[in-house]
């Protein structure tokens, strides 16, 4: 089984257990600050097309929609892109939500604006073929920003 099979059965049997996180998120103080940080990186532009790679419930998607911008999301599994379009549909916006292999986009090149992804560099099969794939979807003077979060203690406490 490759690493993309694994990922995907993964994923599909975790979603719920994620989209309950990502649902705090959306209740919490990490909406706004995600999108500030997110929009300090972005193009200047009023409205963007947004490609949100492995966007799982839709957190990312969600805040950007919800600031005005085109988005679309994309997740190798059909439970995230379920969880995804059921949160859209509580907070009231509508990104285009698909279920497709982060390796092998299916979009014209130089589509998007900005790509947004985060947590998934780790379960990509050939990371460096993904981001070349990435960058052709990308027009000129977009950005791309990935985010890697990790969990560190408190200091003091192991």
């Amino acid at each position: 089984m490759s690493i993309r099979e694994q990922m995907e059965t993964y994923w599909e049997g975790e979603a719920q257990l994620y989209n309950d996180s990502i649902r705090k998120e959306l209740n919490g103080f990490e909406r706004k600050a995600w999108l500030d940080v997110i929009l300090q990186h972005a193009p200047e532009k009023t409205v963007l097309d947004v490609l949100d790679i492995g966007c799982g419930p839709g957190f990312f998607s969600i805040i950007l929609a919800e600031a005005g911008h085109r988005v679309t999301g994309i997740d190798c599994t059909n439970n995230m892109i379920a969880a995804a379009r059921r949160n859209a549909s509580r907070e009231g916006v509508a990104p285009d939500f698909r279920k497709m292999d982060s390796h092998r986009l299916d979009f014209d090149a130089e589509r998007f604006d900005l790509i947004v992804c985060r947590n998934l560099t780790w379960t990509l099969d050939d990371p460096a073929a993904a981001y070349a794939e990435w960058f052709r979807v990308l027009r000129p003077g977009g950005a791309a920003a990935y985010f890697r979060c990790q969990l560190e203690p408190s200091p003091g406490r192991r």
